[in-house]
């Protein structure tokens, strides 16, 4: 299955690499053999940061929410 749709899945690759989601029209562009069009709420920001502007902390991250 995966051999059979390893260009769906590049293609899915290459969508989330871009625009971080896909959405229902994209994945239905991809899975009929089309490029995916641009997300509906899709915002472009170019952000760019330096080492400068990225503030790490040593506290743990919050706990996940409960199921």
């Amino acid at each position: 299955m995966i051999e059979g749709n390893q260009e769906k899945m590049h293609a899915m690759v290459d969508a989330l690499m871009k625009w971080e989601t896909i959405d229902r029209d994209q994945l239905q562009d991809i899975l009929a053999g089309e490029d995916p069009r641009p997300p509906r709420v899709y915002q472009h920001n170019e952000v760019n940061l330096s080492k400068n502007d990225i503030k790490t902390t040593n506290s743990t991250p919050p706990p996940l929410p409960a199921m």
